[in-house]
């Protein structure tokens, strides 16, 4: 079920409206870094601001709160206790808030709600990062998601093999780099390339002339590679008309990496591969596996849906695992993974809510309420009580959130669960 997205803006502004402690102003004049000018919104006598919280919301000093110290009311200026970074100039949007509620804590009042419904409140997600292999039926589900429904494998789609690289046939070595074939140890096409290395640095490791071939139509290049050292982000490269950055690669584990190509529609003419390292040490000393160099337009794939006896998840370690001999169907495939994220909390007035807003919009305000209340005799304001009013809405809502798809597996424990 889609819910109308709402910023942190639109929903902090909403709570204040609820606890009729917030006004929306825009300044009618220059201020300074200590003040603001308002002759529309900023009407009364001296003073009577004093003790409020302004927060901005657009200018040089967007998102942040300053508290009122004094009010002149002859010139519609508050002056603030703290130093701004920046002038405020005329035309500044900003919220004005009672001095029980500090917009910051407003704020985080709806992250600490989104936080608690996040078991209950999960978001649709999808994966396409994984591939797989005979040889590997267990695979790390990305840390982003926390609950799988299906797996789809992809049987389908338009590419071209740039370079099979199963042999160091019309490859050429950089300095201090030997080139091999390497038939014991590959993925695909019966060997692979294997580049050893001595104190290399920062250069080029292989290079191959493959003719002029327009690749313009495709978006993404998928190659297998496997490094004898555990690399860092970013520390080899493929060019392929432009560098490429490679991620992360763990120690003596093959990989199978999906690079975005870099401008392609101007890949009209590509004349050679170029293998690099990019990385002033980790490479030294190293052994790099290179297998089936191809580029795909990701536009065409098909995929088919695996079914549940297929696979399985090993909820302690995070785990995807194919079984029933399923391995053999997804190899050397990639794998989607249609399943569920966590909600993001949010840290900017533009990031929107990826849950409920009536759901977030009523806690966070019996949250903002319950704050302030007293006891019985101190509580002149029936804080307490309204916020039990808006705890009752908040369970209205939550009635309302949708169901998992049928079949979701767990890939962690997080909370209570619910499901068809």
């Amino acid at each position: 079920m889609a819910i109308q997205s709402r910023t942190r803006k639109e929903l902090r502004q909403e709570i204040g409206r609820n606890l009729g402690a917030m006004l929306k102003g825009t300044t009618t004049g220059s201020g300074s870094t200590t003040t603001l000018v308002d002759t529309k919104l900023l009407l009364g006598g001296d003073d009577d601001y004093n003790g409020k919280y302004v927060r901005f919301t657009s200018g040089n000093n967007n998102g942040t709160t300053v508290l009122v110290s004094d009010f002149t009311d002859s010139t519609s200026t508050a002056t603030f206790s703290q130093t701004l970074a920046n002038t405020v100039a005329s035309s500044t949007t900003y919220e004005m808030w009672d001095e029980a509620y500090n917009p910051d804590f407003i704020d985080d009042f709806i992250n600490d709600a989104i936080v608690q419904y996040s078991p209950r409140a999960l978001v649709p997600d999808e994966d396409k990062t994984l591939f797989g292999h005979i040889s590997r039926p267990e695979h790390t589900i990305p840390s982003n998601m926390v609950a799988v429904s299906e797996v789809f494998y992809r049987t389908s789609f338009d590419s071209e093999t740039l370079d099979d690289a199963n042999s160091a046939d019309s490859w050429t070595a950089g300095t201090n780099v030997t080139l091999s074939k390497d038939s014991t140890d590959y993925r695909a096409n019966g060997s692979a390339l294997n580049i050893v290395t001595g104190d290399v640095g920062s250069q080029a490791l292989a290079t191959k002339t493959i003719g002029s071939v327009d690749i313009s139509n495709m978006d993404k290049v998928e190659f297998w590679v496997k490094s004898k050292n555990a690399l860092s982000a970013n520390s080899l490269t493929l060019t392929i008309g432009s560098a490429l950055n490679l991620p992360a690669l763990s120690a003596r584990t093959w990989t199978k990496v999906a690079l975005d190509l870099s401008s392609p529609e101007s890949l009209t003419a590509v004349t050679s591969l170029v293998i690099s390292s990019a990385h002033a040490t980790e490479n030294d000393s190293n052994e790099i596996w290179i297998n089936d160099i191809r580029v795909v337009e990701t536009a065409t794939e098909k995929y088919e849906k695996l079914a549940p006896y297929c696979w399985r998840i090993d909820r302690e370690n995070g785990n995807l695992r194919f079984i029933n001999g399923c391995e053999s169907v997804v190899n050397n495939a990639k794998i989607k993974l249609l399943g569920y994220k966590l909600p993001s909390v949010m840290s900017s007035d533009t990031d929107t809510c990826d849950v409920s807003p009536t759901l977030i919009v009523s806690k966070a305000t019996a949250r903002a309420l319950v704050s302030q209340a007293g006891g019985r005799t101190t509580d002149l304001d029936e804080r307490r009580q309204l916020s039990q009013w808006w705890e009752s809405q908040s369970a209205l809502a939550e009635r309302s959130l949708p169901l998992l798809r049928p079949g979701t597996k767990m890939a962690g424990t997080i909370g209570q669960w619910h499901l068809y």
